[in-house]
């Protein structure tokens, strides 16, 4: 047993002193035949330095001991928030500042993105895109100028989530940036993935900021940036990874009510309605004054909108796959039209059908002499339809015109059926898909009583 009070003997060897206690044998006094003598414990004003001499004696224990404690280390304290919030941002800030993405090697990754990620994620808008590219390489060449510089000058850094996301996914295609990140050497040549995981790797560490807060924030750059870290999972045969974020950006998207058309269908409500008020507000959707018709700019803006969560439905119909990852958007809870390419590239008013609706031909267009413009199924041939020389409401309007009806007065072109853009089309087909890839992930046939 060991004691916390050692013999005379003992204490003046400085060795350990091992008793059963007060008035025992020690071990040592026994095996040499001395007389195992206690010190007497001083009080009053003694006991300060009996205190340090036991003190002195455990620690001498405590040195030449066989089953000594292993040794207190001194705690460390913990990084502050504030540090690891600039580390994390300084981080995806230096990947990129690097000198190799110049303004040519944007556009050429620009391409890459359109080549092979535009049919899934058709949100980046080429013009909006290209600029704010611009502003990033114009402040990545200040901030070098500006080192020498005394103090440095504060400028607010452009957001570089959606620009991390594209290297993301496209750094695997460019030649000069897998050289870059991935040197080649004797016997091991570059790894394009690993120039791709780099810029994934700061895209995650921005996305979840310093205490995970920042993943809850409702915000369309982050809505998109989190679906292309999915679609760089996904390639990374990481399913389960990406099917988490391609459900975070849904939830924050339906947050942000990205699945109704509010712009359209808020604004034709009753101001009166307290409910109308509560919803206005609750989406963050301004209510004008005085009707005011909608200019190229915010048409594209909400086309943006309306392509990210198409970009939702497409990845969660690909990444859902039965039992264990069942899909979070149902088609009949959908108040949004199917996407547009002349809105998203020309900011033209356009109507769309609605994806829970049925196909069906958009109205008849008749130009300024009153002759029936023809759709381009019409125009392909194959069909025998008559066009009058009047129209039959006496209204001439043009397909790109505005319509000058009181339910369509805001309404350039009519992409209705034959006329649907490729992309929407894609959605039709991958809606039919992700029925097809349930089914199967249930059993498909094998559960089935009789045949299709």
């Amino acid at each position: 047993m060991r004691s916390s009070i050692a013999c005379a003997r003992c204490r003046r060897s400085k060795i350990k002193c091992v008793n059963a206690g007060i008035d025992t044998t020690c071990r040592a006094c026994e095996s040499s035949g001395r007389d195992c003598v206690y010190p007497t414990p001083a009080i009053g004003v003694g006991g300060g330095a009996a205190k340090r001499d036991i003190a002195a004696l455990v620690d001498g224990e405590d040195r030449n001991g066989d089953w000594d404690s292993p040794k207190r280390q001194r705690s460390r304290k913990a990084p502050g928030v504030s540090s690891a919030a600039k580390d994390a941002s300084k981080a995806a800030n230096d990947v990129l500042d690097s000198s190799i993405l110049t303004v040519k090697v944007w556009e050429t990754v620009f391409d890459l993105f359109q080549s092979h990620f535009a049919t899934l994620l058709p949100f980046l808008h080429p013009a909006t895109f290209l600029s704010h590219i611009r502003q990033l390489s114009s402040t990545t060449q200040e901030n070098h100028q500006d080192q020498s510089q005394s103090p440095p000058i504060q400028k607010t850094d452009p957001n570089p989530l959606i620009p991390l996301g594209v290297l993301a996914l496209t750094a695997r295609f460019h030649p000069q940036l897998v050289a870059f990140h991935s040197p080649a050497s004797q016997g091991h040549p570059s790894n394009p993935l690993v120039a791709s995981e780099v810029y994934a790797t700061a895209l995650r560490s921005r996305l979840a900021g310093v205490d995970g807060t920042s993943l809850a924030m409702p915000d369309l750059t982050r809505i998109q940036a989190l679906l292309m870290l999915a679609l760089h999972e996904w390639g990374m045969c990481r399913g389960k990874s990406a099917w988490l974020y391609v459900g975070m950006a849904i939830r924050l998207a339906q947050v942000m009510g990205l699945q109704f058309e509010l712009e359209n269908d808020l604004l034709a409500r009753d101001p009166r309605s307290p409910v109308f008020k509560t919803e206005m507000e609750h989406f963050g959707v301004a209510r004008r004054a005085e009707p005011k018709e909608q200019t190229s700019d915010d048409v594209i803006a909400q086309e943006t909108k309306r392509r990210t969560f198409w970009a939702c439905f497409t990845l969660d119909r690909c990444l859902s796959s039965g039992k264990y990852r069942p899909r979070m958007i149902r088609v009949k809870e959908l108040g949004i039209q199917l996407p547009s390419d002349n809105a998203f590239a020309f900011g033209e008013r356009v109507r769309t059908s609605r994806l829970n609706e049925p196909v069906v031909r958009r109205p008849q267009s008749f130009g300024a002499q009153g002759v029936q413009i023809p759709s381009i199924r019409q125009s392909l041939g194959g069909f025998e339809d008559k066009l009058p020389n009047n129209p039959p409401d006496g209204k001439p309007w043009s397909p790109i015109s505005r319509r000058k009806d009181s339910t369509e007065d805001e309404i350039d072109r009519w992409e209705i059926g034959a006329e649907e853009s490729v992309l929407s089309r894609v959605i039709r087909v991958i809606r039919i898909w992700g029925s097809i890839a349930k089914w199967s992930c249930a059993g498909g046939r094998r559960y089935v009583c009789c045949p299709p």
